[in-house]
């Protein structure tokens, strides 16, 4: 599914596509590796948790 929406965004002109990921979730970065992905290392998250 991840390799066919890479091919239409291509298709329609995109220069890219990315998504969030949690960094413990090897699954999902396991399936968007073997899709093409790669983690460029750019993506930082700052977060407040008031509970």
């Amino acid at each position: 599914m991840v390799r066919e929406l890479a091919s239409l965004a291509q298709e329609r002109g995109c220069y890219g596509m990315w998504v969030g990921v949690d960094t413990g979730n090897d699954v999902a970065l396991a399936v968007y590796r073997s899709a093409g992905g790669e983690d460029d290392g750019t993506c930082t998250v700052v977060t407040w948790d008031f509970g």
